[in-house]
């Protein structure tokens, strides 16, 4: 562990952590206590500042580390202080963590605005400049950054200390985070639980935008079959007065998004038809589905209802599944090695007996099935028995994480975009009709002429106004 000390603020018993360098020879090395001598020589040097081993924060890990859980207490540890960066955007990633004490932020930045192969040193000032904390992540053990690590993909977003942390840390490369998991699945079913809160959050907060979407979305409609008639009208004041600047109104009026209803929105889901395979190929005769109940199900035959107990989760050994919202069918399952309702057994098996969720969907054999139940009681077994099911799992998750985190983001997109053209840039509904009702004020004979239609304009325009105050406030408390 190290931190970085000014010149003026470096003391006597510091132990240097690096060698200092001065036209390529070594002026003071690395673990060297330093002295008053050492300290006047650096400042003869003009070195500014140093990197010294940060003894407080080795200590301060070592004791947060002695209450962890025994599946930590073998891995290595940092001590990170406020603002450090833990791991960048765009990064190779070698290993995952898990939060031991202390709170992070989670910031994701636009992948144009990061060439893949930058310089950290390039890369900090453009993520501090553009990117956007989409997160936090506090608690006692929380993994973070296992997705990457898991699906050998680089960093997809930059996680900074949000306070001072103590973090354990696993290597991930080539198959150390195989092998970590075989040694020790309970960690995997810790970061498998963890995979699972995430998941049940972006479905919330998804819903959430959705519904600031759906409510923007049904106001255009109405407003925009409103600005319609009264576009109409206008155009049969033209027709009878034959005058040219309320003609040039009328022209102006239809290029506002009302006219033609030309702002839309597509609702934003998360759900397993938005969920990627690692396309994986799984035999038969794989571990995975050596532990468990095997139930065969026939087409037609429902394997577990919605609004049930989602107390057990399925694997899918053969066959095709569908999964249905009322009559809907909103996605199939067809893979072997498919699993299925493991968020609510995930979730219910951590909250320690307080219940688990209800299922939100049917799922029905499409075709016939071979499936391995599990209960959620039978977990500690399955740590116990079958390591390679909870390694099986925790990568599904992470994958079906790394799916849904994009759908988030455009999820985010999509409302700034949409708000924007309620009533912000250029353009917007509200700018268009401001626009207009500033060419009546050029003739206000025209105002008396056309004065129902413009007394319609001003409270469309009051009312874009008010709503797009209130739905902001709304977004403004959409945060984790």
């Amino acid at each position: 562990m190290m931190k970085s000390v000014a010149i003026e603020d470096a003391q006597e018993g510091m132990i240097l952590a690096e060698d200092l360098i001065h036209n390529s020879s070594v002026i003071v090395p690395r673990d060297t206590v330093l002295k008053d001598s050492h300290l006047k020589r650096l400042k003869k040097f003009e070195i500014t500042d140093v990197m010294v081993r940060d003894t407080e924060g080795e200590a301060l890990a070592e004791e947060k580390l002695k209450t962890a859980p025994k599946s930590v207490q073998g891995l290595g540890k940092r001590m990170y202080r406020k603002a450090d960066y833990i791991c960048l955007q765009g990064d190779v990633s070698e290993e995952l963590y898990i939060l031991v004490d202390g709170e992070l932020d989670v910031i994701f930045t636009d992948p144009d605005e990061l060439a893949q192969n930058l310089d950290p040193v390039d890369k900090v000032p453009i993520i501090e400049k553009w990117g956007k904390k989409i997160s936090v992540i506090k608690g006692k053990m929380i993994n973070f950054g296992e997705l990457g690590a898991i699906l050998g993909e680089r960093r997809t977003a930059t996680i900074s200390a949000r306070t001072d942390c103590v973090i354990a840390r696993i290597p991930a490369k080539g198959d150390s985070f195989n092998n970590t998991i075989m040694r020790n699945p309970k960690l995997g079913l810790n970061i498998s639980i963890t995979i699972a809160k995430r998941l049940k959050d972006i479905n919330v907060y998804i819903a959430k935008y959705n519904n600031v979407l759906s409510q923007v979305d049904h106001m255009v409609r109405e407003f925009s079959i409103i600005y319609v008639t009264v576009a109409g009208k206008i155009l049969k004041h033209v027709i009878a007065t034959k005058d040219k600047h309320l003609e040039r109104i009328h022209e102006e009026f239809k290029k506002s998004p009302l006219y033609n209803r030309l702002i839309k929105y597509k609702k934003q889901a998360i759900d397993s038809a938005s969920i990627t395979s690692s396309g994986e190929e799984i035999d038969e005769d794989s571990e995975i589905f050596q532990y468990g109940q095997v139930v065969e199900k026939k087409a037609g035959e429902i394997i577990c209802y919605h609004g049930e107990v989602g107390d057990r989760m399925f694997v899918l050994m053969s066959g095709k599944l569908g999964v249905y919202v009322g009559d809907k069918l909103v996605a199939n399952y067809n893979a072997r090695g498919e699993v299925i309702g493991e968020i609510s057994v995930l979730l219910g098996y951590a909250s320690k007996g307080k219940g688990y969720d209800k299922r939100t969907a049917t799922v029905k054999a499409i075709s016939r099935c071979r499936l391995v139940s599990i209960h959620a009681d039978e977990l500690d077994d399955v740590v116990s028995n079958n390591p390679a099911l909870i390694l099986h799992i925790t990568r599904k998750l992470a994958d079906r994480l790394s799916s849904c985190n994009t759908v988030f983001i455009q999820a985010q997109n999509d409302v700034e975009e949409y708000m924007a053209k309620l009533s912000i840039q250029n353009g917007s509904c509200g700018a268009e009709i401001d626009r207009v009702l500033q060419l009546f004020m050029e003739n206000v004979n025209l105002i008396e002429v056309c004065s129902a239609e413009v007394k319609v304009l001003k409270k469309m325009h009051e009312a874009i106004e008010s709503k797009y105050s209130v739905l902001s406030e709304r977004l403004g408390s959409i945060s984790f």
